[in-house]
């Protein structure tokens, strides 16, 4: 989280119980609780929040996307800008269509090939 940042919380849509803050942090308002994301395999930080005796999991970068960002173009998925799966803050993704996800994707792969080559030369 950003040092000396401002941090705003907002109430998750469909779970009353819980606010995200545009720091990436979610928060159980009725305990006052912030929660500890687990980690995907994929390194995807996600939540499990609970609804009239159910689970859901979500992803915290979506969330914070959800609660934080204008989709006028209702575009599908949520892009860390960053590339860091770890940084949920709002200023590090951005609503995007599946190919512009994969063509980041991409980039991203194709920058890690020449870097491990140049290591192996």
């Amino acid at each position: 989280m950003a040092e000396h940042a401002l941090v705003e919380w907002k109430p998750i849509l469909g779970f009353a119980s819980y606010h995200v803050s545009n720091q990436g942090e979610v928060m159980n308002i009725r305990t006052k609780r912030i929660l500890k994301p687990g980690i995907l395999p994929n390194g995807y930080f996600f939540v499990i929040l609970r609804k009239e005796k159910r689970s859901y999991n979500h992803y915290v970068h979506r969330l914070v996307a959800l609660a934080f960002l204008d989709n006028p173009e209702m575009k599908p998925c949520v892009d860390h800008i960053s590339r860091l799966k770890s940084d949920n803050a709002v200023a590090t993704v951005r609503w995007c269509t599946h190919s512009e996800k994969r063509n980041e994707q991409k980039k991203e792969t194709e920058h890690d090939i020449v870097l491990h080559w140049r290591v192996l030369v």
